[in-house]
């Protein structure tokens, strides 16, 4: 049976390649080897990303497998090599501009979002997931006898691209760097539970050891969404990413995030969301952006530069943690014990009256006396503000929601800066929900946030449904 199969997939490979089509043709050649000898005197540093990972690369099209498989490419050896995720396939273009197998590997359903990489000319697949497990092991391409093998390590860390981690390729220094959270078991009814928490890791391509403790990543510099996203640019200096809407570079062997300027993170954020399809390399102090559905290759220089360095690090060590951690408890209980001495001496001065009052005054009355005010709760806003409120409560009197555009639009921020607009819009929100707890006397805000639907990175905002009605 087992043979069968075999016999049936070599014929369903063999068929499908046959039906390899060659497109975007600029006197006879092909755009994948347009690429190729754009930058076979200096190739990509580190690694490669790839924007939507799937289907195609413009010229090329081989739908032998199953479903649609997101395809990974690096550079090996002066040619684009294509790895089809969750599986050991490697194919490469041939001189005859076709798309041939390098790898002649049987099992695959074990390495979803794996990290595929080129060290020392040697094919390197770290982490995937598969058969309800995430692993952390690291594998190597044989190209004599084509096939994978595996490498031991010190320790596995659980690594899934786009699920639970975000990794960099640190060539120069030979290490990886991995930002990731432990992922629940699938397999265990009980204390299956991830603890939430973003870590760090690196590891010694050298010694392939990783580090012996995880470190905890500052939470100020990865925000609980959007941080899992596609990097996009892996850069002698760091990696390019987004959090929320923001473009970082982060430097994980200073342990620092640096602020790109603003005229370069408006390229690099033009063409990031002009294209469905990008790939994004890295090389000789330029970014290139390559579009293949479009034939088309644009750059952007990019150095040392065009990084501010912040005081911000995207790591704490153990000894800082547990310090905060003392901090943050010591301050907890000088607030509870200052809360519990002021309520005592607010109840010794009431009346004996005011506690019968207390007594037998039903919650939800007490709550809507505290509501009353002679003035509308809009004349406590300034005109900016009050704007604002009208704009979320029409939307959300329609059951609708309203847009970051929207809020940034009324503000009259639109065309600011990214983190401009970021401090900005969290001020003025911030400060209508500050006067909303004073003027009722809740506890609760009026204004409240989501994360978009189709982009967990950015927010849209609603009026707190108990107070559609009362702020109108």
């Amino acid at each position: 049976m087992i043979e069968d199969f075999k016999m049936k997939y070599s014929k369903i490979f063999l068929i499908h390649i046959g039906l390899l089509i060659v497109g975007f043709h600029a006197g006879g050649q092909t755009f994948l080897e347009t690429i190729e000898q754009k930058f076979e005197s200096n190739p990509p540093y580190g690694t490669i990303h790839y924007k939507y990972q799937a289907d195609t690369l413009g010229d090329f099209h081989y739908p032998f497998q199953p479903g649609n498989l997101r395809h990974t490419y690096f550079w090996h050896k002066g040619k684009m090599l294509i790895q089809l995720d969750g599986t050991g396939i490697l194919l490469a273009r041939d001189s005859n501009n076709q798309v041939v197998r390098l790898d002649s590997t049987f099992y695959q359903g074990y390495n979803f979002g794996a990290f595929n990489f080129v060290y020392k000319d040697t094919i390197f697949s770290l982490g995937g997931y598969g058969f309800w497990n995430f692993n952390g092991m690291m594998r190597y391409y044989n190209e004599k006898n084509h096939s994978w093998y595996i490498i031991k390590t010190n320790k596995q860390i659980p690594l899934r691209l786009w699920h639970n981690a975000r990794i960099y390729y640190d060539e120069k220094a030979q290490k990886i760097y991995a930002v990731y959270t432990i992922p629940k078991k699938e397999w265990i009814q009980e204390g299956g539970e991830a603890d939430g928490k973003k870590y760090l890791q690196c590891l010694d391509l050298v010694t392939k050891k990783w580090w012996d403790e995880s470190k905890t990543t500052n939470k100020t510099s990865f925000d609980e969404a959007g941080w899992v996203n596609f990097p996009i640019f892996n850069t002698p200096y760091g990696m390019i990413s987004f959090i929320q809407n923001e473009l970082k570079l982060f430097d994980f062997g200073n342990n620092r995030i640096g602020n790109i300027a603003s005229d370069k993170a408006r390229i690099i954020q033009e063409n990031w969301n002009q294209y469905q399809q990008l790939m994004m390399i890295s090389r000789d102090k330029m970014l290139y952006f390559v579009n293949p559905l479009k034939a088309k290759i644009d750059s952007v220089p990019f150095s040392e530069k065009d990084i501010t360095w912040t005081s911000d690090k995207i790591a704490i060590d153990s000894g800082q943690s547990n310090l905060l951690l003392s901090l943050f408890t010591g301050i907890i209980i000088i607030i509870v014990a200052s809360g519990v001495y002021s309520f005592k001496r607010r109840n010794r001065s009431m009346t004996s009256s005011n506690h019968i009052i207390a007594e037998f005054e039903p919650e939800e009355t007490k709550k809507e006396a505290s509501f009353q005010r002679n003035i509308p709760f809009s004349e406590t806003l300034s005109a900016v503000e009050k704007s604002l409120l009208d704009l979320i409560l029409k939307n959300s009197s329609n059951g609708n929601m309203t847009s970051v555009n929207s809020v940034n639009e009324v503000l009259g921020i639109a065309r600011k800066d990214v983190k401009s607009q970021n401090n900005i819009r969290a001020a003025a929100l911030q400060m209508i929900n500050h006067k909303f707890i004073a003027y009722s006397g809740l506890n609760d805000e009026l204004i409240l946030k989501q994360r978009t639907e189709f982009d967990k990175r950015f927010f849209e905002y609603f009026i707190h449904a108990k107070y559609v009605q009362k702020v109108k």
